[in-house]
Formats: structure tokens, sequence, C-alpha cells
């Protein structure tokens, strides 16, 4: 994941969590690993971790990178009503 912007009156929608799980979806699929560099404070981590991805590595600066696999995180269920983050 290159980058996820949301404005701020659009965030703690689920509308983040719903894109990640289509990606996480396709990436199962394949059977491709997803990563992302997360800054350490930022609140969006949470969701990340929800979703099956786990810290890897030490922190570099102020970004943690972070790895999701099928095989670790298990089935992607996007029946599920989207996550109501509030950042």
């Amino acid at each position: 994941v290159l980058d996820i912007a949301l404005l701020p009156a659009w965030r703690g929608l689920g509308i983040g969590g719903v894109c990640l799980q289509r990606l996480l979806e396709e990436a199962a699929a394949d059977g491709r690993a997803v990563t992302i560099h997360v800054e350490t404070g930022n609140p969006a981590r949470r969701l990340y971790e929800r979703l099956g991805f786990a810290a890897q590595g030490p922190v570099r600066g102020i970004h943690q990178l972070m790895v999701w696999r099928a095989d670790a995180a298990g089935q992607v269920d996007t029946s599920k009503e989207p996550c109501h983050e509030q950042a």
C-alpha cells in the first residue's frame, strides 16, 4: 500500500477499511503479502491490526513496517459491515 488518505470529514466511516478489505481479498487470491509503513502514532494502525497486519522489524524513524499475509490473517470476510473507526 503506497498511501491511504481521507479528508477529515470522511474519516471514521469505514471507507478505508472497505478499500483495504478489497485489496486483501485480491492479495489472498494471488497468494501475495501486503505491506504498509505506518507512523507510530497513527490512529489508523488499530484498523490495520484488526485486519491482520503485524509489525515487522524495528521502528525506523517514525515509521513501522506492517505486513499482512493471507496465511497469518486467515480468510478476509468482506460480508461484514464496515468498521466505524473514530480517528
